[in-house]
C-alpha cells in the first residue's frame, strides 16, 4: 500500500513534498535503495518511483554523498 501511494504521489510531482528535493526524499531514498540489498523488492510495477530514483541518482550531491559514505556500494536506483 505504501508503494502504491508513493508511486501515485510521484506521478503528480517530481519529489515527495512537491517540486523540489526535501528532507522527505533524502530520508526515504535509503529505504527504497540500500534496504533492497537486505529485502529484495521489485520496483518494476512502480514507474514513478523508478523515475524519482533516477532523478535523485543524477544529482551531483547524491553522487558525492554516496562516494563518501561507501564508495564500493552500488545504490539500487533501478
Amino acid at each position: 500500500l505504501a508503494l502504491e501511494f508513493m508511486d501515485a504521489r510521484l506521478g503528480d510531482v517530481h519529489y515527495l513534498a512537491g517540486g523540489e528535493l526535501t528532507a522527505a526524499d533524502i530520508m526515504t531514498v535509503f529505504s527504497v535503495t540500500t534496504m533492497r540489498l537486505f529485502m529484495p523488492l521489485d520496483l518494476a510495477p512502480y514507474p514513478n518511483i523508478l523515475a524519482w530514483l533516477a532523478r535523485i541518482g543524477a544529482r551531483p550531491a547524491y553522487q558525492r554523498a554516496m562516494a563518501k559514505g561507501d564508495p564500493d556500494l552500488v545504490p539500487m536506483l533501478n
